[in-house]
């Protein structure tokens, strides 16, 4: 290629990485897509280029390892929406194309359910969250928590700071499903995929067991939702992407695109993959508006680009009602996939026991209100009022405004 231009490699490692899978399943789960790669793909080039498959990203990783990319470990990677709106804003990488396992032609093939059990008379319709215990997955949980979350805000009610306890269980879908129906927690926020997982099981409970909540009233609907795509609250979200990293050659990215859009459903690379088929990439703007606000996405104050920020410290990326700060990290607690047990300062204080891998009990606190007063300190500025003056060096006298809110209590703390 030209100056600047990526430089073209023989060899092309694809990084994957799937939910259900351990790291050996996930490299013989995608296997044949690689060397589908290298019959399809790999014969355009003189000489030939070839493609095999790696395990890639650690339990709990936000993004693509910029270290592993910038060194050339990794050029291709096929993960969760997650990772790839993250690893895509950072700018380390750029979307080929989207697996798609259903029929139609509907890319959002993922969605939310929200239940409790049908014998629950106490929890009808979203509503009825408040004050109640919550299982998920986790709190930045694209398709599980976030969605759930969006659409209890929208009637009011925080999913974390307005309930009693959210327990957060990663991928332990059968014990977020049991403790629901044992009463150990009242709903449970869930992803159709891991629910759909859990209902191919032999000892699943029966579709009938269930109680999909939305913002109308469960006991007055006409019709029951029949299957977990009519119970989702949400739209959903897209299933996992193939992504170049940005040093590939765009010859490269040109040929793998057009070599995986050409694979059918009756192909080994697609019955392996457990895939029908990999379509061009949808628009990403519902999943970055999940992560914008609720506070995952922020802007880079070292790449100008934005981030993911670490969503496995609490306390940089719990969200708040309007005038409230997530607690000290010492009080949330520290999340240790390595550890049994979690130790939350803010449950133990309420007597509540966290039986998964971390909990949110009562997470945030009032933000500290800061008060202003006019000169000699005597009275409290009114809104947009003059406090007093500053002398410039022009000899002229410049009267500053202030905004500010405060608290209507006798004896403020933060003066």
């Amino acid at each position: 290629g030209g100056r600047g231009e990526a430089l073209l490699k023989t060899h092309y490692i694809i990084g994957v990485v799937h939910a259900a899978d351990s790291s050996e399943q996930a490299v013989q789960r995608y296997n044949e897509t690689a060397q589908h790669l290298n019959r399809v793909a790999g014969l355009l080039f003189d000489p030939h280029i070839t493609f095999s498959v790696i395990p890639v990203i650690t339990p709990g990783a936000i993004q693509v390892d910029k270290a592993a990319v910038d060194q050339g470990l990794v050029d291709f990677v096929l993960v969760p929406p997650f990772i790839a709106a993250c690893s895509i804003e950072a700018g380390l990488t750029l979307p080929l194309a989207v697996v798609h396992s259903g029929g139609g032609d509907d890319l959002m093939r993922i969605g939310t359910v929200i239940f409790t059990s049908a014998s629950n008379l106490d929890i009808d319709s979203v509503q009825d969250i408040r004050g109640k215990r919550i299982a998920s997955v986790h709190h930045a949980s694209l398709s599980d928590f976030l969605p759930a979350a969006d659409l209890l805000e929208s009637v009011g009610i925080h999913a974390a700071q307005d309930n009693e306890m959210v327990t957060l269980m990663w991928d332990r879908t059968s014990d977020i499903v049991n403790s629901v129906f044992s009463g150990v927690n009242d709903v449970a926020f869930l992803g159709t995929d891991f629910l759909q997982s859990y209902f191919a099981k032999e000892n699943s409970r029966p579709f009938s067991d269930f109680k999909f909540l939305n913002t109308d009233n469960a006991m007055e609907r006409r019709q029951q939702p029949s299957n977990l795509q009519e119970a989702s609250i949400a739209e959903g979200i897209p299933e996992y992407f193939f992504l170049a990293t940005t040093h590939v050659h765009w010859r490269v990215q040109k040929a793998v695109t057009d070599a995986l859009l050409r694979l059918e459903a009756g192909d080994k690379a697609s019955i392996q993959g457990g895939y029908n088929a990999f379509r061009p990439p949808p628009n990403l703007f519902a999943v970055t508006r999940l992560l914008e606000h609720f506070n995952v996405l922020q802007p880079s104050a070292v790449s100008g680009m934005r981030e993911c920020a670490n969503v496995w410290s609490l306390a940089d990326t719990v969200t708040c009602p309007t005038g409230w700060q997530p607690k000290p990290e010492t009080e949330l607690g520290t999340i240790d996939f390595m550890s049994s047990s979690f130790t939350s300062g803010s449950c133990t204080e309420n007597g509540l026991e966290c039986a998964g891998l971390y909990c949110l009990c009562s997470p945030c606190l009032p933000a500290p209100m800061t008060l202003i007063f006019t000169e000699g300190g005597r009275n409290l500025c009114t809104k947009m009022g003059s406090c007093g003056g500053v002398q410039t060096e022009q000899k002229a006298t410049r009267v500053y405004g202030v905004e500010y809110r405060y608290a209507d209590i006798a004896s403020p703390q933060n003066c």
